[in-house]
């Protein structure tokens, strides 16, 4: 053999041997990944095949809300799941049991509230119950929070949702950052690891990555926390519409939304991130303006959405009409951090009409959700997610910032109308507050400032340190007078940061919104806690 071949020998297995030691994520992931060994169904305290059958039966038939609402694009995902667990013929990866736990239950809480015939025949609540305790368990185990596989990003997005629809905000965050970093291991976020997947493997796993990214921006913004999904660091394309008529109205709202996530990933980035507060005025109105034309673009894009041949179409309607109230609420926030001075909190007249505009739009959304006896009807369909959706993404994240606005501004004006819309907004969140203990403590949070801008409206005493401009902006001075007395106003528990009883409105008014504090801690939400039960 020549020096020629023996080198080019040698160059071969050093080049293979590179080639191996750096494995594509895809092969890290199944290097990784342990699989089970196909215990029974009764081991892995499974419900009974025959209700988990006709349960499938069931949304083939008729597609299921929550395989349509988060945009599957595989409508027969319980079905293989159920095969390859119930049946199986190899061992199974990580994941799988806990996400057929997962859809099974949220599928079941939807044919639950839709009075489905089924249950009829089953006891459709305690296999809901069992699948989210089961559910719930997997979420705390090693397997699912590292085992890089799709089936556990997916399961982490359900935990996610089912955290946040129990106001359990840190718990959100918590599976919201393990998923991310399950994306970044297989590489979801990046064009080039999804090129040569199947396109229906690449399909899922954009679908699953856009979902956890709109989740997580509007977390970020809603509770001053910085995004692990930086756009700078993304080129994974948009899932494509599907071409089924019924289906494609969500999709295309769904990808609407993944837009509007986007700006507000860009509001916290820009006007409330650490380096952000500290800009001059002048750039900061430039970037509020951008950023509020970039809102408006992106609300109009969803209010075009045509939703006449859609799937849920009632549902969809209903999810439709909050627009407004995100958009405002939004937009509230953006004109939030415009000042004309680095020296004072300022509450701009455009941040007061858009806060002012937010509670309108509650009030009418809400009128789409009128009380039964012992449930919530929305229009003509019930359903039990779109009621989650409503109460855990919509009123409870983006009703108070705005209220706050416009308790503000009636401290400052003894405007009867703001007072009005206060009043209005508590007697609707009145009818929520047995939802959970979320709304619960929104309702009492926002009883106690209407409480208190009654008391000083009807005082007539002038709020030391709040001073109304020309231009209809209020600025909020340092408070250097004496405390406005607001008798025994009870204010509710975990607010011990401020002295609430006797205290002067105008510093704690300044506290909460001159440090750009996300006004979300005042809730004092159950953010400590660490299982979802």
């Amino acid at each position: 053999m020549t020096a020629a071949a023996i080198n080019t020998d040698e160059v071969a297995t050093v080049l293979a041997s590179l080639r191996n030691s750096l494995q594509t994520p895809r092969a890290y992931e199944a290097y990784l990944t342990p699989h089970n060994s196909n215990p029974s169904p009764q081991e892995q305290n499974l419900p009974p095949v025959d209700f988990v059958v006709a349960v499938v039966k069931r949304i083939k038939a008729s597609p299921s809300f929550v395989i349509v609402c988060y945009s599957f694009t595989d409508p027969l995902l319980l079905e293989k799941l159920c095969r390859k667990i119930y049946f199986p013929s190899e061992p199974l990866p990580s994941g799988s049991v806990a996400l057929l736990q997962a859809l099974v239950f949220y599928i079941v809480s939807d044919l639950i509230s839709a009075h489905d015939p089924l249950t009829e025949q089953f006891d459709c609540a305690a296999y809901a119950e069992l699948c989210e305790r089961n559910f719930s368990s997997a979420l705390s185990t090693y397997e699912t929070l590292a085992i890089p596989t799709l089936e556990n990003v997916q399961v982490l997005m359900f935990g996610a949702c089912r955290a946040q629809e129990k106001a359990k905000l840190s718990l959100c965050w918590t599976y919201l950052a393990a998923a991310h970093t399950l994306c970044q291991t297989m590489g979801i976020h990046r064009k080039s690891f999804l090129q040569n997947d199947p396109h229906p493997v690449a399909e899922a796993k954009r679908h699953a990555f856009w979902f956890l990214y709109l989740m997580e921006k509007n977390l970020s913004l809603n509770t001053g926390r910085t995004s692990s999904f930086q756009d700078y660091d993304i080129d994974c394309e948009l899932f494509s519409i599907s071409k089924n008529p019924k289906q494609a109205p969500w999709d295309i709202l769904n990808l609407a939304s993944v837009g509007f996530a986007r700006i507000q990933g860009k509001v916290y980035d820009q006007l409330y991130s650490a380096s952000a507060v500290t800009q001059h005025p002048t750039k900061k109105a430039s970037i509020v303006e951008q950023l509020a034309t970039e809102l408006l673009q992106t609300r109009d894009q969803i209010c075009s959405v045509d939703i006449s041949n859609s799937y849920f179409r009632d549902a969809l309607e209903c999810l439709m009409i909050s627009t407004d109230f995100m958009y405002y609420s939004v937009l509230t926030m953006i004109y939030r951090a415009q000042t004309s001075t680095s020296h004072a909190t300022e509450i701009s007249s455009q941040c007061y009409e858009a806060a002012r505009l937010s509670l309108r739009a509650h009030l009418k959304t809400f009128e789409h959700f009128v009380p039964g006896e012992n449930h919530f009807r929305t229009i003509d369909f019930v359903n039990w997610y779109v009621f989650a959706i409503f109460i855990n993404w919509i009123v409870l994240y983006c009703s108070f910032a705005p209220y706050v606005i416009v308790f503000t501004h009636a401290m400052a004006t003894f405007d009867e109308d703001d007072i009005t819309l206060l009043r209005e907004t508590v007697n609707a969140l009145n009818q929520l507050k047995e939802v959970n203990s979320g709304v619960r403590r929104l309702f009492d949070v926002c009883k106690a400032f209407l409480n208190t801008a009654e008391v000083i409206s009807r005082s007539q005493k002038k709020v030391d340190g709040v001073h109304r401009q020309d231009d209809g902006s209020l600025v909020l001075s340092p408070f250097s007078g004496e405390a406005i007395a607001t008798g025994d106003l009870a204010w509710p528990g975990g607010m011990a940061d401020f002295d609430m009883s006797g205290m002067d409105i105008s510093a704690f008014l300044g506290n909460w919104l001159g440090t750009n504090r996300p006004v979300t801690d005042m809730l004092n939400l159950d953010s400590d806690a660490d299982v979802l039960n």
